[in-house]
């Protein structure tokens, strides 16, 4: 899931943890480690932020098993 998708999804995600989203997919992508703030807050932008970062990788094949 890319930020487009979270943003096209319907589900009234807000412009913090959009935000947060690409920051986190951006951090991970660099290989840096994310701040404490990061990892425990609790606002918007710091869960979109864990939501990039910690983005799960299905295989294809598991997708299309729960298809």
């Amino acid at each position: 899931m890319d930020a487009l998708e979270v943003m096209d999804s319907g589900n009234d995600r807000s412009a913090a943890f959009i935000d947060g989203f690409t920051e986190g997919e951006s951090t991970r992508a660099r290989e840096e480690m994310p701040s404490p703030y990061h990892e425990i807050g609790m606002d918007d932008y710091a869960k979109g932020f864990r939501a990039g970062f910690f983005k799960r990788m299905t295989p294809p094949r598991a997708v299309r098993r729960f298809a």
